[in-house]
C-alpha cells in the first residue's frame, strides 16, 4: 500500500501553477488607481466566498458515500469504507475557514470583509460609494456559479463526479497560497501606505487588523493542500481502476484552473455597466419627456441605485447645481456623478467648466465609456451618431 501523504501531483500541478501566477501578475501590473486597486481586492474577495461552504459540502459528500471508498485489504467488508478518512482531510480547510476547531476567530469570509472595508477606508471611499465599487462583475458572478458546480453544491455527486470534485478542491488549494504571496508581495512594494495602514486595528472595522485575511492565507493554504494531496491519494488508494481515477481527479483540477484563469483575467474589470442604451434608467427622466430633452439644452448622467440616469434640464442652469441637488437628493457620493453636457444642433457633447471645475471631470475618464455613453444618450432621444 502506498504512502497517502506522498505528493504525487507536481507534474499536473505546476503547469497550472505557473500560469495561474502569471496571470496574476499580469491583472495586479494593470492597477494604476486607488479604483482599480479597490476593484481587485473586491472581485478578489467575492470570487472567493464559496470556497469555505464549497469545502464543508464535498467533505459531506465524500463522508456520506460508505460505498465508494473500501479498503481491499480490510477482510471484514462491513468495516471497510475509508470515506471518513478521506473526507477528515478535505475538512481541515473549511475548519480553518470557518474560525478554527473552538470557533475562536472569524471566518475567511468575514477576515475577506475587513480586508476589503479597511483598504475602502485608507483609500477615501465613503461606506455609501462602497457597494456600487465592489458589487461582483458579470465574470465574478459567473466564475462564483462555477466554483458552486465543482464543489457538488445542489447535486448528489457519484463516484466519478465525487473524484473530479476530489480534483477541482486539490487545484484551489494548491493554487490559492502563491495567489496570496502574489498579492500581499505586490501591496508591499506598490502601496506599502495602505499595507501599513492595515496592520493597524481599526476598532470601527474590526478588533483584529484587517490585512489579516491576506496574511494567513500565505502560510494557511499550503498547509490545506497538503491535507488535498492526502486526501486524493487516498481516493486513488480505495479505487479499483486507481488510472482512470487520477484521470478524474486531474481532469477536476484542470476544471478549476481554466476557472480561475478566466476569472484573473477579467478581474480587474468594472462592475459598472459601460452604458448601453438599456443601461439608462427611463423612469427618472420625467416619464416619457425624455425623448423631448433636445428642447433643454442641458443634461447630466448621475448613478442611482446602480444605474446611470440621464437627467435633462433647460439652458441657462450650472451642471454642477443641478448635479449636487441630484446627489444631496438621493444621498449619493460625488463618485456616483458619470457626465454632463449639451445637445445642441441634434448633437451630444459633454461640456462642463462648472462639473469640471468641482468634480475634476465632465465624462467618463475612459475614453471608450464616454464614447459608449454618448451613443446610449444618443440612442435614447433619437440623435444618430456616425
Amino acid at each position: 500500500m502506498s504512502n497517502p501523504t506522498t505528493p504525487s501531483w507536481s507534474a499536473e500541478l505546476e503547469p497550472l501553477r505557473q500560469e495561474s501566477n502569471r496571470c496574476l501578475s499580469i491583472v495586479l501590473g494593470q492597477v494604476q488607481t486607488k479604483e482599480d486597486l479597490l476593484r481587485v481586492l473586491g472581485q478578489y474577495a467575492a470570487f472567493n466566498g464559496p470556497f469555505g461552504a464549497g469545502v464543508a459540502q464535498l467533505a459531506s459528500q465524500v463522508a456520506v458515500h460508505q460505498d465508494l471508498f473500501k479498503d481491499p485489504q480490510e477482510s471484514v467488508s462491513v468495516l471497510a469504507d475509508r470515506s471518513g478518512e478521506i473526507a477528515k482531510h478535505i475538512f481541515a480547510a473549511a475548519v480553518d475557514e470557518f474560525g478554527g476547531a473552538d470557533a475562536r476567530y472569524p471566518s475567511h469570509r468575514t477576515l475577506a470583509q475587513y480586508a476589503v472595508k479597511g483598504a475602502g477606508k485608507f483609500l477615501g471611499y465613503e461606506k455609501t460609494s462602497l457597494n456600487a465599487k465592489l458589487a461582483p462583475n458579470e465574470t465574478t458572478l459567473q466564475a462564483v456559479e462555477k466554483v458552486k458546480t465543482g464543489y457538488g453544491f445542489g447535486a448528489s455527486l457519484d463516484q466519478w463526479e465525487l473524484l473530479k470534485s476530489i480534483g477541482f478542491h486539490l487545484g484551489s488549494e494548491y493554487l490559492a497560497g502563491d495567489e496570496f504571496r502574489i498579492i500581499d508581495a505586490f501591496l508591499r512594494e506598490r502601496f506599502p501606505d495602505l499595507v501599513a495602514s492595515m496592520e493597524t486595528v481599526s476598532p470601527e472595522i474590526a478588533a483584529i487588523a484587517t490585512s489579516t485575511w491576506i496574511k494567513v492565507h500565505t502560510t494557511v493554504e499550503d498547509e490545506h493542500a497538503a491535507h488535498a494531496v492526502t486526501a486524493a491519494n487516498l481516493a486513488l488508494e480505495y479505487q479499483e481502476d486507481p488510472e482512470y481515477a487520477k484521470a478524474l481527479i486531474t481532469r477536476g483540477m484542470q476544471n478549476f484552473a481554466k476557472i480561475q484563469r478566466e476569472f484573473l483575467a477579467h478581474m480587474g474589470e468594472s462592475n459598472e455597466p459601460k452604458y448601453a442604451e438599456a443601461a439608462l434608467d427611463e423612469s427618472e427622466n420625467a416619464g416619457r419627456q425624455l425623448k423631448k430633452t433636445l428642447e433643454y439644452g442641458k443634461f447630466c448622467v448621475i448613478r442611482i441605485g446602480g444605474k446611470p440616469t440621464v437627467f435633462p434640464f433647460h439652458d441657462g442652469t450650472r451642471h454642477s447645481k443641478i448635479v449636487q441637488g441630484l446627489l444631496e437628493k438621493y444621498k449619493i457620493p460625488n463618485d456616483d456623478f458619470i457626465a454632463a453636457g449639451k445637445f445642441k444642433d441634434r448633437e451630444i457633447t459633454f461640456d462642463s467648466d462648472s462639473c469640471l471645475e468641482l468634480y475634476g471631470r465632465e465624462a467618463p475618464q475612459d475614453a471608450g465609456d464616454a464614447d459608449a455613453l454618448k451613443r446610449a444618450i444618443a440612442a435614447l432621444v433619437g440623435i444618430k451618431i456616425e
